[in-house]
């Protein structure tokens, strides 16, 4: 025991932990006498993991921890281990006011448990909360529409969760549930949400023709957050909607899940749409990706007998999730990009087809993968600052990672010096026509949000302006909190779309490159997608994907 901190600490020295966990192990060490060895290094992992995306820590599959090996666990088997756990006064059974809970083979810190628990009640509830309204009919064709399924199904219950890649329609759909919900009460009180403010805009574009009164924010802003984190909306002061829809709902961790089911009262109905396939959240939890886990086009009898009844074809569920009849999967592509071949090669990455990717890649006119050596990459930044100059938008490169060669820094800078020399300016200038910005924090004094990219122009005053889209133009003096935005990271990428995508995977192999995140960063793409990689690391980011511990599922299907 003597010697754990001390390992612990240089495990800190070569970038395995942070000082938080330690900290937190020092902490308990002092406080608890009862704490082993393995009681201390189990902890720490259930700290790391939480603060790396995780719910919890599954001791189940200790051996395949990327810490396992680090930490040097001594114990003869998973049952002995969380025999030697139960008897740690800080490490609780189920519902027990502890630090930390362990529920079967999953290490909880206490609050995130007392999360997941919560969630899964509010979901089990909502699916027995009724609509008052009457449904309207809807009209249904001969060819099995899951829109309209979907659209019948908003109308007779108050949870629907609607999940598709892009192109599938989910906004669209949306759109006319919203139409038939006023139809049945004009008067009806919706609100469009989203984890981020460029997606909230998107949805409220989408909408818009609909009604002047429905109000498009932030997650964050709905539920009237203030800079110490606290909501002015919450179980005790309740929103007051009749309808709330978010949308990009596969970016919200457990926590924004829990704060935002805390403020939606009984009786409003929830819309959630997202990709179940997408990035999950940079924070704990895969909420969208658990909820849908067992999800299938069929329905269960009671549904297909009564709110389905009209609709032909549609199959049974062969799905043990209680949600299942709450969530439609739209799979069917309706943008015209679908004969590009993207959502052909995102489909073959989603399902980890490796031997599928790379005769796409080299067979489609609009897909392309190359190498990433210094003469291709030079050229194609050069020939990307031809088009920022002149003033042809219609490209955006994403990278997997802020660093490296291939990274969004190194990229960015790269871009800028040349954009300079190419105007002839000063290094230490930072403003000229074409810079483009992403903002990094919502400013609601002049209108922008968080994820909004701008380019910069010369005003007929003869200043600097920012334009973001053709209707938002900010002078550069009001700007506060931005970054170059000629490279963005994939995961900033999240719910936007572009013309032409370049993706740029880490020339290392590194733990963020998953199938996730390359199913995500190409289908940001709507016509043209440019791959460049090494054939080892693209092999890798297909074969990895992100694996979150949670008893989510688990409880779903329970």
């Amino acid at each position: 025991m003597k010697k754990l901190i001390p390992h612990l600490l240089q495990l800190k020295n070569d970038e395995h932990l942070t000082s938080f966990e330690i900290e937190m192990a020092k902490f308990f060490k002092r406080r608890d006498s009862t704490f082993t060895e393995n009681g201390l290094k189990a902890i720490v992992l259930a700290i790391h993991d939480e603060l790396n995306g995780n719910i919890c820590v599954d001791l189940s599959e200790l051996e395949q921890h990327s810490l396992y090996k680090h930490l040097d666990f001594q114990f003869d088997s998973i049952k002995a281990l969380t025999q030697e756990l139960e008897g740690i006064q800080s490490i609780g059974g189920v519902g027990e006011q502890t630090p930390f809970i362990l529920e079967g083979n999953r290490l909880y810190i206490q609050k995130y448990w007392c999360y997941e628990v919560e969630l899964v009640e509010w979901l089990l509830n909502k699916m027995k909360d009724i609509p008052k309204e009457q449904p309207v009919p809807i009209k249904v064709g001969e060819e099995l529409d899951f829109q309209k399924v979907a659209i019948a199904l908003s109308l007779s219950m108050n949870l629907l969760i609607i999940s598709g890649g892009p192109g599938t329609g989910k906004t669209y759909t949306v759109k006319n549930i919203l139409k038939q919900l006023l139809h049945i009460d004009n008067d009806m009180k919706i609100a469009l949400t989203a984890p981020t403010g460029k997606a909230a805009e998107r949805l409220s574009e989408s909408i818009e023709e609909l009604s002047d009164d429905i109000e498009s924010m932030t997650v964050h802003r709905l539920l009237g957050a203030n800079r110490k984190g606290e909501f002015r909306f919450n179980e005790d002061h309740q929103l007051p909607y009749d309808v709330v829809v978010v949308d990009e709902a596969s970016m919200l961790d457990l926590k924004m899940w829990i704060h935002l089911v805390r403020a939606i009262k009984k009786g409003t109905k929830l819309i959630v749409l997202g990709d179940k396939d997408q990035l999950s959240s940079v924070e704990a939890g895969s909420i969208l990706g658990d909820i849908c886990f067992k999800a299938d086009t069929g329905f269960s009898e009671t549904i297909l007998n009564n709110e389905l009844s009209s609709f032909v074809n549609l199959p049974m569920s062969d799905s043990n999730n209680l949600l299942n009849d709450h969530i439609v999967l739209l799979t069917k592509f309706y943008r015209a990009s679908e004969h590009s071949g993207i959502n052909e090669l995102a489909t073959a990455i989603n399902n980890q087809r490796l031997s599928e990717v790379k005769p796409l890649m080299s067979t489609l006119p609009s897909i392309e993968h190359q190498e990433p050596s210094k003469g291709k990459i030079e050229t194609l930044l050069a020939n990307y600052v031809d088009e920022i100059i002149r003033g042809d938008m219609n490209t955006q490169i994403l990278c997997s990672n802020r660093s490296g060669r291939l990274g969004v820094d190194a990229i960015n800078d790269w871009i800028e010096k040349s954009m300079k020399q190419r105007y002839g300016l000063p290094v230490h200038r930072e403003w000229y026509k074409g810079r483009r910005i992403i903002i990094t924090r919502n400013d609601t004094s002049i209108g922008v949000r968080n994820g909004e990219v701008g380019t910069c122009f010369v005003h007929q005053t003869g200043e600097y302006y920012l334009r973001f889209g053709p209707d938002k133009e900010i002078p550069i003096t009001r700007l506060k909190d931005y970054k170059p935005a000629y490279a963005i990271t994939i995961h900033k990428s999240q719910g936007s779309e572009y013309n032409s995508v370049i993706i740029m995977l880490s020339d290392y192999i590194n733990p963020v490159l998953t199938k996730e995140l390359l199913y995500t960063g190409v289908t940001r793409a709507r016509q043209n997608l440019l791959v460049i990689s090494s054939n080892e690391v693209l092999d890798y980011c297909i074969e990895n994907s992100i694996k979150r511990s949670s008893g989510l599922r688990e409880k779903l299907l329970s």
